[in-house]
């Protein structure tokens, strides 16, 4: 998996020319053995961060967005790449506290061309996790709804039709792929 992110970020980040991926990376740098590069057991992980660190354990070499009230978040890697990528600023990059995890945010009104430009211009795959209405004990059920690819950039969630969880034969389909292939050999 560190090969993969070298190829995007490359080698100790040096293709990173947005300032704020830069000191994203800088925070993950020592974490890049971990598959969100921020390991579970260090404090200022994200609420979500649960539901990203299952998400990428299933889809390594994709960035993995998951729904939170107005903005899919990014966390770790996925942050740094997606700020580098989508060139965010400002309230789009957060780390949750000094010592927290790094975390892009894009707003949910703009997701579906932001997922089409990471999966199109960059030749990058994202999984988009959504959320269910609270179930009884007032939590929010999050599920893999699509897999957005640089074949199938389109995220249609939310339009006729498509308003459920995918199964895994679904997400097959999308054609999901579990390893980071280098944008120049796509």
């Amino acid at each position: 998996m560190l090969q993969g992110w070298q190829t995007v970020l490359g080698v100790d980040g040096t293709r990173l020319q947005n300032p704020h991926a830069r000191l994203l990376y800088a925070r993950i740098a020592g974490h890049l053995q971990h598959v969100l590069a921020w390991p579970p057991h260090l404090p200022g992980a994200p609420p979500h961060y649960a539901v990203h660190l299952e998400t990428k354990t299933r889809f390594p070499g994709s960035l993995v967005a998951v729904r939170t009230k107005d903005h899919y978040a990014f966390v770790g890697v996925d942050a740094v790449i997606v700020c580098e990528k989508l060139d965010l600023k400002g309230e789009g990059v957060a780390t949750r506290a000094s010592d927290g995890c790094p975390e892009a945010r894009v707003q949910a009104q703009n997701a579906t061309g932001d997922f089409y430009r990471l999966c199109a211009e960059h030749k990058l795959d994202v999984v988009v996790c959504e959320c269910r209405d609270a179930n009884s004990k007032g939590r929010q059920e999050r599920f893999v709804q699509q897999v957005c690819t640089p074949h199938s950039p389109h995220y249609h969630y939310g339009t006729a039709g498509v308003s459920e969880a995918l199964d895994e034969d679904d997400i097959s389909v999308l054609g999901a792929r579990c390893e980071l292939i280098a944008p120049e050999t796509r």
